[in-house]
């Protein structure tokens, strides 16, 4: 299916190879309605939200790198494009969330948050999809 440009698997962020071959990829449709159709549900959730930002970063921002980070106890940031994370979210209330400290701390990298429900008290590093 990777072939015949269905899907994109997106291997996992590490500092290690080892780390990199052991993991496993997580897997992206590139047409988020083939998805939806797949799975009988059209209903926008979380999941949806991730894969439709997968489509527009592989085809619109041409990221050099784009991949996933998880920690061993599953603690996960859905994207690291060229070394930046970012975390999708429905609604984001403002909370930090411990795998992206966590990453931060350890790579010395801001993270930003892309949403569709921006919280008013929530500015900083906060951004619909299409502002990436």
């Amino acid at each position: 299916m990777e072939q015949t440009f269905v899907i994109t698997l997106v291997s996992p962020f590490s500092g290690q190879i080892r780390g990199e071959v052991v993991k496993m990829p997580k897997i992206f449709f590139v047409d988020t309605g083939l998805r939806n159709s797949c799975i009988g549900s059209f209903e926008l959730t979380g999941e949806t939200l991730e894969n439709g930002f997968f489509a527009t970063i592989n085809n619109a921002y041409k990221a050099k790198e784009i991949r996933f980070y998880r920690t061993k106890d599953g603690q996960e940031i859905d994207f690291i494009l060229d070394g930046e994370p970012y975390e999708v979210k429905l609604s984001y209330n403002g909370k930090r969330l411990s795998a992206m400290k966590y990453f931060m701390e350890k790579y010395k990298k801001q993270g930003k948050m892309i949403t569709l429900h921006k919280n008013d008290g929530v500015k900083d590093r906060l951004f619909f999809p299409w502002e990436v």
